[in-house]
């Protein structure tokens, strides 16, 4: 079996990165994909978000272990088990990967083909952000507790998590392969990462 092709989407929380990686799974086969959320801890993020950004930010701070194995063996054609469904993800040519920082990530790097980077504004990934949340809370979850838990996001977005999004925004930009406005369509944003990548790899064949 040829080596996989391993395409990166990058992008700020509210950017549109687990949609793009499912359309284009319907639109790429064969292909497998890795999500970020699907791995997230208590031990993925620094504990002090702001000290972390004081100092600038390293992102190797942001850990995802089983998600780097797991990558690792799909890369070497070696079937994983899924870290929260249980089922098997088969190897393919074709591996995308829901991955917020791209190559940042020193244990990336050698690992990822190809970078895509979402780029969308902050206001409207704050207002998608909003929007996603409202539509995850419980059903039982009454009026008070939905807005106490808005308020607790509000509030931490402006103590702390715009720096995030803008610093990450500004370092996984710099070093993508391929930006695409965040603004177009869903299958807008798909047709061009497949038209891009689908050159890439016929560069190198």
């Amino acid at each position: 079996m040829q080596k996989p092709f391993v395409t990166a989407i990058s992008g700020t929380s509210g950017a549109g990165k687990s949609t793009t990686v499912k359309l284009l799974l319907s639109k790429v086969q064969p292909a497998s994909a890795l999500f970020f959320d699907d791995y997230e801890t208590e031990e993925t993020y620094p504990q002090d978000l702001a000290e972390w950004l004081a100092q600038d930010a390293d992102p190797n701070a942001l850990k995802a272990p089983q998600m780097t194995e797991d990558l690792i063996n799909l890369r070497k054609n070696v079937a994983v088990t899924h870290v929260t469904t249980g089922e098997k993800l088969a190897p393919a040519p074709i591996i995308l990967l829901e991955e917020p920082l791209g190559n940042l990530r020193d244990v990336m790097r050698g690992l990822i083909d190809f970078v895509v980077y979402i780029d969308l504004p902050l206001e409207i990934a704050f207002a998608r952000r909003i929007s996603r949340t409202l539509g995850q809370f419980p059903e039982h979850m009454t009026k008070a507790d939905v807005v106490e838990n808005l308020q607790m996001f509000v509030g931490w977005y402006q103590e702390t998590g715009r720096d995030l999004y803008h610093i990450l925004d500004k370092n996984t930009k710099a070093k993508a392969d391929l930006l695409v406005d965040g603004l177009q369509t869903a299958d807008e944003i798909v047709y061009q990462i497949i038209s891009a990548v689908t050159a890439k790899i016929n560069s190198i064949a």
